[in-house]
């Protein structure tokens, strides 16, 4: 007896149109019966594979949407990686500006002592 496999582990006798042995067949009935068996089989094989192409159609959707996510992701990182190169010279000026306003402020604090001081030595 030759069988054939119709989808995935689903044995079909070619011979009688339906599925199993000859005794599966005649204890069915009617030939009517194994015919509209693999209707069901053949109906059954054409919605897994048009489930299968929705998972896949899916998949596609799912990786692309990955892909423009990395991609968005790569750039943000570049435009952090670049506003970081623009703050840093920033940083830096105005670093050096604090230190210029701290030496200045020394100095003045130190003209204000001598300032005092001498006007302290005035009075007496």
């Amino acid at each position: 007896m030759a069988t054939c496999m119709l989808s995935g582990e689903i044995p079909i006798n070619p011979n009688l149109g339906g599925i199993g042995t000859q005794e599966g067949a005649s204890s069915r009935g009617s030939l009517g019966v194994t015919q509209l068996d693999r209707s069901i089989q053949v109906q059954e094989v054409e919605a897994n594979k048009e489930r299968l192409k929705k998972i896949e159609e899916e998949k596609e959707r799912h990786l692309k949407s990955a892909q423009d996510n990395a991609i968005n992701i790569r750039a943000l990182l570049r435009q952090i990686s670049s506003s970081d190169k623009d703050y840093d010279p920033k940083i830096e000026a105005l670093s050096d500006k604090d230190t210029n306003l701290v030496s200045r402020l020394g100095k003045l604090e130190d003209h204000f002592y001598e300032e005092q001081r001498r006007v302290y030595d005035l009075s007496y």
